[in-house]
């Protein structure tokens, strides 16, 4: 029964995702030979008068993530976007990936029925060139029913960015 109330406990606070593919689009094809990527910290989000402290961190940390799986090591770069391109070059990032939070909702529990959800825009930016880029937009929101029966706890929308994330961060750096 110890192990049955755990491993329920456990399910309570995940978050259930489903996401909707965008397309990359872009100046260039795809990028070549990355192997650090910078990653500007956005500024906070907000939602209907609710302010969320340090989900911009949040979100720049899953990313982060997103690339540590699919082998390509990252830097955050805190202080907003004003000297990013010298940030990065010393840094020795090949990459600059510019993230501009869309939307972030966080409905508090899967018990209202109103699920989750967050929207990013992922720009990718030469740091040399800075006119080549390519970029899309992620959007993930929490299965409504599947939450209402897992997620008890209050998984928080950066949450949704999942290996589902993975693969848009591949196309967007390395094409289709």
């Amino acid at each position: 029964p110890i192990v049955l109330l755990t491993c329920i406990g456990l399910l309570g606070c995940i978050a259930v995702p489903e996401t909707r593919p965008n397309p990359v689009l872009g100046s260039v094809p795809k990028f070549s030979g990355i192997n650090k990527v910078c990653i500007p910290v956005p500024p906070d989000s907000s939602f209907a008068g609710e302010q969320y402290p340090g989900s911009g961190r949040e979100v720049a940390q899953a990313v982060s993530a997103s690339l540590s799986r699919i082998g390509i090591q990252s830097s955050l770069i805190d202080g907003g976007q004003d000297n990013e391109f010298s940030n990065c070059s010393e840094r020795g990032g090949d990459l600059i990936l510019r993230i501009q939070i869309l939307h972030y909702e966080d409905r508090a529990t899967g018990w209202n029925g109103k699920p989750d959800r967050i929207e990013v825009r992922l720009t990718a930016s030469n740091p040399e060139i800075r006119e080549q880029q390519r970029a899309t937009v992620f959007e993930a929101f929490s299965n409504s029913t599947a939450s209402a029966f897992v997620e008890w706890g209050n998984a928080k929308p950066h949450e949704l960015l999942s290996k589902n994330l993975d693969s848009v961060i591949q196309r967007l750096i390395y094409g289709d």
